[in-house]
């Protein structure tokens, strides 16, 4: 399949991302932009809440599904309609260019991220995705894509599991509904995703904080510039739930914005209920939105608005000074309310991130994270380089897109309105540099929410600095044409094109893109460092999907891409990812058995879990599991010619095991 076939897989996606949004919120008075932003976070909402629903009674998910959420959502819009106030006070003007520099910018991303990615169908060959591409595979197989389900995958031990699952029903959704395999249904939809999702998300963000028509357009460049974000969280391991969360988190947090305005002390026609209704439904938008894609999304979301809650708060206090006393105290409690929350919010932020992940530094799959000193991390905040995640690579710096954040910077501070957009981007820059740098124990405490991840991090650098560019090339544009405001604002346009040609040419050459070809590099044979080879995946797709019944689960070291039996052939696989909390049957297989002859043990799990079959690939992912050992006994039993051989290409073997006899 080319490029050009995926096309309409491409706008399903884009139907299966915003589609349900654009039903729901017809009923309110939305400026198209601020419409299709928001139309992101419904239908995250939308699809995690049919996922779940229908989870729970034991269907698998469907489209059918969603369609019904959907209406339910479109109901409860026309019956809270009278309580929501229009969301933005003028129309939309000069629709043609946003629309111009939209596709310019889509295009930009497009060619930075695929350029040297030949065709739709291929995989990042990274770790996490072999959960990412199992999970999948597994709902379209009519595995629950509930998220409090999906992670029964990889914790069989029957604990409770809550694993976010809105990028793997998206995906599932979008292969259910044009037939296109796993792979390109992936590749579509994050390309739908930066488009549709992303992209307004940041406009309407450079909006909300800048609020000109021309702030919109700007911003459209501006977010194709950045190698933090859309394009490190792919480079740097496939993180697709973090990825769709950061695609979701500009309009989350301009949603929280507009609600924080409504509340804290802007007074107009509109009643305080009113103000209140559509703020606090708009912030449990902006919240399940994130929860459903990677709730550690949330925490960046709360880095981000808390200074400018904090000093619309302080605004409040002044204002409460001229009025009655019991404004006055109001006001107090309110501010004072809101400090002691948000420092048990930090208190149980941190708590939980190290519980999550010892102090140790890094998460246990994250050996592909580079370590640099502080000083190397706070250059690359100052000089917009990114990591690409291969190789130890780093951009080079580019000076156009450093100079329009940190002008940004500086006029942000010369006004009371724009200040409080400084303090998220210093935070999320001290928090890079902790996670980033090797600088002891300290950054693993204040980086765990982030999995001490800079590419998290980074990716969460991108949403400010996309609004303090604007900010900056904004006001460049005035200085230039200071006495004409059209003329200034067309010269702000031209220079952020020159900003965001400049940028993305910088990301293609210096790096990104060659590091997007090397993640999804797929040669023809295995090879240590890839999950699956071309022929590995035409040998399930032919032999073991024809030889395996399809009740029966497949036996293999997910190490050599066994795990991804269920996207290529079908069949699930015992073991769909290289880690995970196995239950004593698994166990048992994996350990026992070499000595199937003598051990009923063995036996009995392979009945339980209903196998009869064992796929084996010499060779194995990064080497294999260097701390467990857990697939030792696998291959020892291969190894042992203990199973009779059914298929073969050579370098790939489907074995039956008889010691068992048949399954009944």
């Amino acid at each position: 399949m080319t490029w050009g076939d995926s096309f309409l897989a491409l706008l399903a996606a884009v139907v299966c991302l915003i589609g349900p949004g654009l039903i729901v919120t017809a009923p309110f008075r939305f400026g198209a932009l601020a419409r299709t932003a928001v139309s992101g976070l419904v239908g995250a909402c939308v699809v995690a809440s049919a996922a779940t629903t229908f989870g729970a009674f034991g269907l698998a998910f469907a489209w059918w599904q969603v369609l019904v959420v959907t209406v339910v959502g479109l109901t409860l819009a026309l019956a809270v309609r009278p309580a929501v106030p229009r969301l933005e006070p003028r129309p939309d003007r000069r629709v043609l260019l946003l629309l111009g520099m939209w596709l310019l910018s889509v295009l930009a991303i497009a060619i930075v991220m695929f350029w040297r990615v030949p065709i739709p169908d291929r995989i990042a060959q990274t770790q996490d995705n072999i959960f990412h591409l199992s999970a999948t595979g597994a709902i379209l197989s009519g595995h629950s894509a509930s998220p409090f389900a999906i992670g029964g995958l990889i914790d069989t031990t029957g604990a409770f599991t809550y694993s976010p699952s809105g990028w793997h029903s998206l995906a599932a959704l979008v292969a259910q509904t044009t037939g296109v395999p796993v792979a390109v249904a992936f590749n579509v939809l994050w390309l739908a995703m930066i488009a549709v999702v992303w992209l307004p998300g940041i406009a309407w963000l450079a909006r909300t904080v800048v609020p000109t028509w021309i702030a919109p357009t700007i911003a459209l460049p501006l977010g194709a510039s950045f190698g933090w974000y859309p394009y490190g969280l792919l480079t740097g391991g496939a993180l697709y739930p973090s990825a769709l969360a950061h695609a979701l988190l500009p309009a989350a947090v301009a949603v929280v914005l507009v609600a924080a305005r409504a509340v804290l002390g802007e007074r107009g026609r509109v009643s305080r209920a009113r103000r209140w209704t559509a703020a606090v439904v708009g912030v449990a938008l902006a919240g399940g939105a994130l929860a459903a894609a990677d709730p550690r999304a949330i925490a960046t979301l709360f880095v981000i608005v808390a200074p400018f809650v904090f000093w619309r708060l302080i605004v409040v206090l002044r204002q409460a000074r001229e009025t009655a006393p019991e404004e006055r105290r109001r006001a107090r409690s309110m501010l004072w309310g809101s400090v002691i929350a948000a420092v048990l919010a930090i208190v149980a932020g941190i708590t939980f991130g190290n519980a999550a992940m010892p102090l140790t530094g890094r998460p246990d799959d994250a050996s592909d994270l580079v370590a640099q000193t502080a000083w190397q991390s706070m250059t690359q905040v100052m000089m917009a380089q990114s990591q690409t995640g291969v190789n130890g690579v780093v951009t080079i710096v580019a000076p156009p897109l450093a100079l329009a954040v940190i002008g940004g910077i500086f006029m942000a501070l010369r006004r009371a309105t724009t200040r409080w957009v400084v303090v998220p981007y210093l935070v999320l820059a001290g928090l890079y540099v902790l996670a980033a740098g090797d600088v002891g124990p300290v950054s693993s405490m204040l980086a765990a929410l982030w999995l001490g991840d800079p590419y998290r991090l980074g990716a969460a650098l991108a949403i400010v600095g996309v609004p303090l560019a604007t900010i900056g090339i904004v006001t460049l544009g005035r200085l230039i044409v200071p006495t004409r405001r059209a003329l200034g604002a067309g010269a702000a346009v031209v220079t952020a094109v020159i900003v965001g040609v400049a940028s993305t040419g910088t990301l293609a050459g210096t790096g990104v893109s060659e590091a997007a070809g090397a993640v999804f590099r797929q040669p023809v044979q295995a090879s240590d460092g890839v999950v699956v080879s071309s022929a590995q995946m035409t040998f399930m797709r032919d032999q073991v999907s024809a030889i395996v019944p399809d009740d029966q689960r497949v036996l293999g070291d997910p190490w050599d891409g066994s795990a991804l039996a269920g996207v290529f052939a079908g069949r699930e696989p015992v073991f769909p990812h290289v880690s995970g909390r196995w239950d004593d049957v698994r166990l048992t297989l994996a350990y026992s058995l070499p000595s199937i002859d003598e051990s009923p043990e063995a036996c009995t799990a392979l009945d339980e879990l209903r196998v009869r079959y064992v796929l084996h690939t010499p060779g194995s992912f990064g080497g294999g599991d260097s701390e467990d050992d857990l697939f030792l006994g696998l291959h020892a039993a291969v190894e042992a010619s203990l199973f009779t051989e059914v298929a073969t290409d050579g370098e790939s073997f489907l074995y039956r095991i008889d010691q068992c006899g048949d399954l009944g």
